[in-house]
């Protein structure tokens, strides 16, 4: 099997992996939500957001050895926090309020527990010493940092401007996320951070064991995004 031919394994069953996420009984019925339940999730998520992103990547950073990507990862930390300007988490704080979610409604509470599990399971996805290390962690990162997270927030975009009629390009922080976060058609231009990513796998799943060390990565991403909303399903 031909390099190529591993990547375009790779692909072919993250498109699949992403369709599944996509066709999660919540996010897929956002349009049945009251208002209440809809913010719980945007409530929930923000907490991933604002306790799981720089750990995840931190912990990852520290035990990747290819160099390329430890200082793509360390950029992508860097990128969260620009000097002089608002941090992504203020950011996220600042749609929230534009929607309607006071601060206090957020910052004056703790996680639910299952989404207490959710990060927990982030962190393990970037756990060291596992086989062919840098593959799955930068799989992990990719999976479930960006790609997941861009067809998510594309999903409560739309949910957003049709619920409060907010236009997308007024939200500070989904809608620049969905942007640099979401996989292009194929390699792209390599600007999005999806993209950027899957140039170093590209060039790094280069065998069987690799390939299915990635696969193992993506499947896993995929449980623990799923697992997070399956909070939100009422019995």
């Amino acid at each position: 099997m031909t390099e190529t031919s591993f990547i375009e394994r790779f692909e072919n069953l993250e498109e699949k992996l992403i369709l599944r996420f996509k066709n999660h009984s919540v996010l897929s019925s956002l349009r049945k939500l009251t208002n209440n339940q809809f913010e719980e999730i945007l409530i929930q998520r923000a907490f991933l957001s604002i306790l799981g992103f720089t750990p995840f990547y931190d912990l990852a950073s520290v035990g990747i050895e290819n160099k390329e990507a430890k200082d793509l990862v360390k950029n992508l930390i860097r990128e969260e926090y620009p000097i002089g300007k608002s941090s992504h988490r203020e950011d996220l704080m600042t749609d929230l309020q534009l929607i309607g979610i006071k601060k206090e409604k957020v910052l004056g509470r703790t996680p639910s527990q299952e989404t207490i599990i959710s990060l927990y399971n982030l962190y393990e996805l970037v756990k060291f010493g596992s086989p062919h290390y840098d593959v799955k962690a930068i799989t992990a990162l990719r999976m479930a940092g960006e790609v997941l997270v861009a067809e998510e927030y594309d999903l409560l975009i739309k949910e957003i401007k049709s619920r409060y009629k907010i236009n997308p390009k007024e939200l500070v922080f989904y809608y620049p996320h969905f942007v640099h976060d979401r996989k292009s058609k194929g390699i792209g231009l390599n600007k999005t951070h999806s993209d950027r990513l899957l140039l170093i796998l590209k060039n790094n799943i280069n065998s069987k064991n690799k390939l299915e060390a990635a696969i193992d990565s993506m499947e896993e991403a995929l449980k623990v995004k799923n697992n997070f909303y399956n909070q939100f399903i009422k019995e």
